[in-house]
């Protein structure tokens, strides 16, 4: 992302603290009428592989890990829960297009009409157990 005039990504120190005060912003904003909030942990993605084989920088797992931690820290700060939804997305802690034998992503990021019914009895009891 361009930051300050050049390229930069959530590794930079001062990248992150700007996206701690953006996190931290829409928090405000989403709770400022009564509404209560929840963090979702992001799963890890890959959209595929570059020119080389390799995957592109921001399909590396551990700037999954900084934002992750960003948005925790965050939540502990503002006394908001969170849901390791990228845990259950990435249960042997690495990217996978599948969970208990349903393909879940379509696309390494986006997720298949199959994702719902395997995800809702994980996911909603969580929800309205906060």
């Amino acid at each position: 992302r361009m930051y300050n005039g050049t390229w930069t990504n959530i590794l930079d120190p001062a990248f992150a603290a700007y996206v701690d005060t953006e996190i931290d912003r829409a928090l405000t904003i989403a709770g400022s009428t009564g509404a209560r909030v929840v963090l979702f942990t992001t799963p890890y993605y890959r959209r595929g592989f570059d020119p080389a084989g390799g995957l592109w920088p921001e399909d590396h797992q551990v700037r999954v890990d900084a934002i992750n931690m960003l948005m925790r820290n965050t939540a502990v700060r503002r006394g908001i829960p969170v849901v390791e939804l990228g845990a259950w997305f990435s249960p042997a802690g690495q990217y996978t297009p599948d969970v208990a034998g349903v393909k879940v992503r379509s696309d390494g990021v986006h997720l298949t009409r199959q994702t719902g019914p395997l995800l809702a009895p994980w996911l909603f009891p969580q929800l309205a157990a906060l």
